[in-house]
């Protein structure tokens, strides 16, 4: 009996310790915005090891500064305050994405169920609101390709 309830005890402790402390949901995963099946829609991926890549399908209205394309970058969110600076690595999508956003301080992101809405301070709009990329098919979502800490090293793939 005795060994049987520390045999109990220690699994309860291992599930503690690899469970971890109860966090808000994660921002790792696909988020899209606008409707994929037209201009002035794209994706952004945010990787579990703080890289990102936007993927953006411009508007003419965003010509010449922003265009069909995409950027690589690193990323740092904090989940209890919300808290969200993005660097860019490489800049494909002129002003479109998180490039634009480079320096400016006070930027807030929460995750709201299926919602990833992002708050930038002194932007007269409300807040950026993006949705998770779901379905039933086991397909969809964003399918990593190479290393992104590297230099033209990865790749990354949406289905949704």
């Amino acid at each position: 009996m005795v060994r049987t309830l520390a045999s109990l005890f220690m699994c309860v402790l291992a599930g503690a310790f690899f469970a971890g402390p109860l966090q808000a949901q994660s921002i790792v995963g696909a988020w899209y915005f606008g409707d994929t099946r037209s201009d002035d829609s794209g994706v952004v991926v945010f990787l579990d090891n703080g890289y990102y890549f936007h993927i953006v399908n411009a508007d003419a209205e965003d010509a010449p500064s922003g265009i069909d394309g995409f950027e690589r970058g690193t990323y740092t969110w904090n989940a209890t305050t919300g808290a969200f600076s993005a660097t860019t690595l490489y800049n494909g999508d002129g002003d479109l994405g998180l490039s634009d956003l480079s320096g400016i301080s006070g930027m807030v992101a929460a995750v709201e169920g299926d919602t990833l809405r992002v708050v930038i301070p002194g932007d007269d709009e409300d807040a950026v609101r993006l949705n998770r990329v779901t379905g039933a098919r086991s397909i969809v979502g964003a399918w990593l390709e190479g290393n992104p800490t590297v230099p033209n090293g990865s790749g990354i793939v949406v289905f949704l």
